[in-house]
């Protein structure tokens, strides 16, 4: 799907924006599920299991449920919709597939959608009936979506995803200041790298962290989504020293390739093994 520069690039109306920015300057954790990112005999969850983790994942305080499946998605913004006055309220639901399924993903309750800077053009496109987030690897990418969204850039949600630390950094750096800065980890790294980065983003803006994988439809997604938001809602220390961290192999970053140790997760032990 293609964006005309001319469309409203989204509902720009800044209800995510409220979700994943805080005034207190404190991390919101976003959890992605990925039934692909899990071992390969791990069954795919029944409806009625994905609506209870759905509800615990509310209950955690997740600031976001994020996944590539449009009937995953279905599921989750249909459990969630039934939270709506309660305490805690829903989760917004975020759609990160393929271009081509941003309709069906709308119609089926996504909250937003992420979009790379490549659905821009000058071309006709579609007006995109939900809120959007940029996937935006270098400055160069960030420039050419505040050009091409204009004044809808003080709502604006931009997901740094590059290949190196320096990368994400620099990116960071040269995201409007209004916007909303995420970032992204992988799951269950050694030493709980994910969550060491993480806090250190903080330093440049980052509001908030997707953490890639976190959910499966295994056995450790309540337990593991619990440790990550807590830890990285806590008041830690953001102190971090970058010396030695590399992106790990897929391009995403806990320090997988520099690393000898294992992660204290089962899951995480059986996909290395």
């Amino acid at each position: 799907m293609s964006i005309s520069a001319t469309t409203s690039f989204g509902t720009a109306s800044g209800a995510l924006k409220v979700v994943l920015k805080k005034p207190s300057k404190v991390l919101t954790v976003c959890l992605e599920y990925d039934e692909n990112a899990g071992t390969k005999n791990t069954p795919s969850l029944t409806a009625l299991e994905q609506e209870t983790l759905s509800m615990q994942l509310r209950k955690l305080k997740a600031a976001a449920v994020w996944t590539s499946d449009v009937e995953k998605l279905a599921v989750f913004a249909r459990e969630q919709e039934l939270a709506m006055g309660n305490f805690p309220g829903p989760c917004p639901v975020v759609f990160s597939g393929s271009s081509d399924r941003i309709k069906d993903a709308v119609a089926a309750g996504a909250s937003a959608v992420v979009l790379g800077v490549d659905s821009l053009s000058e071309e006709g496109g579609d007006d995109i009936e939900t809120e959007v987030i940029w996937r935006v690897s270098s400055a160069e990418e960030v420039e050419r979506v505040t050009t091409a969204i204009g004044d809808c850039v003080d709502n604006a949600c931009f997901l740094i995803d590059c290949a190196t630390v320096e990368g994400v950094v620099e990116t960071l750096e040269v995201v409007p200041q209004a916007a909303v800065r995420i970032a992204v980890v992988d799951a269950m790294q050694p030493k709980d790298e994910e969550v060491n980065f993480a806090r250190s983003l903080k330093r440049n803006g980052c509001a908030s962290i997707l953490v890639r994988g976190a959910c499966v439809g295994d056995a450790e997604d309540v337990d593991y989504a619990r440790f990550v938001v807590e830890e990285l809602t806590s008041k830690k220390s953001s102190e971090f020293n970058f010396s030695g961290l590399t992106g790990s192999a897929n391009g995403h970053f806990g320090g997988v390739a520099s690393s000898g140790e294992t992660s204290k997760w089962r899951r995480a032990k059986a996909i290395d093994s």
